[in-house]
């Protein structure tokens, strides 16, 4: 992107320069001004890199370019995820085209491509050892709530190849988002039984449904407080059921009470009295 001598450029117009025109000349600029040169940029952002726990991703320098720079498409759209996550770098790839405020340059939005099908561009380029490679986000709707995909693509030929893969990921990641009933309402995960015989079902006290994103639900594992005797209703526990990388959990209550054996029974099974006190259950 052009810059003509005697221009006074602000690091957020820079910032803006370099990511939505892409431009390698403000790149060079901004790594120069912030770190002394691009060499210091290079080893300082490869520093904090692998203190992010990037295993794969390296820079070689600021603009892009060089055949040096490497990473997985996995690790590119986890940067992505972290910068639109920063409350001042996300907002420039969401606030649409034009000036973001009265005092902002009107930057180009070079990188955008398929905006018409909801997808906004992250990062648009080729290389000749990367061939095109193509960072986005998007938004898909999981049940009542509107949710933030990233995704990136590395190695594509070309746009006849690039735009088909990129919409059928987001239509799929929509399909994988559909909500679906992980813990039912009223569903028994367990029996308790007294001693002197009352019996009361452990059931889940509300539903949970969550999106599957493409993982199964593990078997549901289920904790239960230590109790004597307790009312239909009374929530003793939880069930938990494990779903990709989260946690679903409901509270676990009786279905019926768990009454109180009366006097007759305790004096004439001493045996599971004492049982109880040394097990602190009683």
């Amino acid at each position: 992107m052009k810059v003509s001598p005697g221009e006074n450029w602000n690091e957020r117009d820079v910032l803006r320069a370099l990511m939505l025109a892409s431009s390698n000349n403000h790149a060079d600029t901004l790594a120069t001004w912030s770190f002394g040169s691009v060499e210091n940029y290079v080893r300082e952002a490869n520093g904090w890199l692998e203190e992010q726990g990037f295993a794969t991703l390296r820079v070689a320098d600021a603009t892009g370019l060089s055949g040096e720079n490497v990473g997985t498409a996995a690790e590119l759209a986890r940067l992505a995820g972290l910068v639109l996550a920063d409350p001042t770098l996300g907002p420039m790839f969401l606030a649409g085209e034009g000036p973001l405020a009265a005092d902002d340059r009107r930057i180009p939005d070079v990188i955008a491509h398929l905006g018409g099908d909801g997808i906004r561009a992250m990062s648009r380029s080729y290389t000749d050892e990367a061939a095109l490679s193509f960072v986005f986000t998007a938004e898909i709707e999981v049940g009542d709530e509107t949710r933030r995909l990233v995704g990136a693509m590395t190695g594509v030929d070309d746009y006849e190849t690039l735009d088909p893969a990129v919409l059928a990921a987001v239509e799929s990641m929509q399909a994988a988002s559909a909500p679906i009933e992980i813990i039912p309402a009223g569903a028994s995960y367990g029996e308790v039984r007294a001693a002197w015989g009352e019996r009361a079902r452990l059931v889940a006290s509300a539903a949970r449904t969550d999106a599957a994103f493409g993982a199964a639900p593990d078997a549901a594992t289920v904790a239960v407080e230590p109790f004597t005797t307790a009312a239909a209703g009374r929530q003793v526990g939880t069930v938990t059921v494990r779903l990709g990388e989260r946690d679903v959990s409901s509270a676990l209550e009786l279905d019926a009470a768990i009454r109180d054996p009366g006097p007759v029974w305790r004096l004439t099974h001493p045996g599971e009295l004492i049982g109880a006190f040394l097990d602190g259950s009683a």
